[in-house]
């Protein structure tokens, strides 16, 4: 019967520690990073950035059909943990505008390097994967069209 005891012990360990990393990855992911995580190039029509605040100048980007796949392949690797009430952050952020083949429109938002944000849903994912957009996503080059739609 004393050997028991410690092989319960090992099992209970085992399923906190499953439990706990599951808790710190998001696992299974929530709906909305786990379709960012699924994201197919060819399922992008149209992929445009918003730079904020920024010059007027530089605020806004619309991929070229040849720079979509490198940022869809930079939101595949999207992870984080599920934040239900998010602070507010003071500063700049970059909002990613997809429009799919299906004529969907998703929102996809590095607010300030602290969160990311997909469809709404807001996600921890680190300082070190948010801050690697500046070098995985174009620069803004335009003034933001007149007849853009948030």
């Amino acid at each position: 019967m004393k050997r028991g005891k410690p092989m319960v012990l090992v099992l209970a360990a085992g399923v906190f520690a499953a439990a706990l990393f599951a808790w710190q990855r998001d696992w299974p992911p929530r709906p909305a990073l786990g379709w960012l995580q699924r994201l197919q190039p060819e399922e992008v029509t149209q992929m445009e950035l918003v730079y904020m605040p920024q010059a007027p100048e530089e605020r806004y980007h619309l991929l070229k059909a040849e720079e979509i796949p490198a940022a869809v392949e930079f939101f595949n690797t999207a992870h984080g943990r599920y934040l239900a009430s998010p602070e507010p952050v003071t500063g700049g952020g970059v909002s990613v505008y997809l429009t799919l083949q299906d004529g969907s429109r998703h929102t996809v938002t590095n607010d300030g390097n602290q969160y990311l944000f997909v469809d709404g849903e807001c996600y921890l994912p680190g300082y070190d994967w948010l801050s690697r957009w500046k070098d995985s996503l174009p620069q803004a080059d335009e003034p933001l069209p007149e007849d853009f739609v948030w």
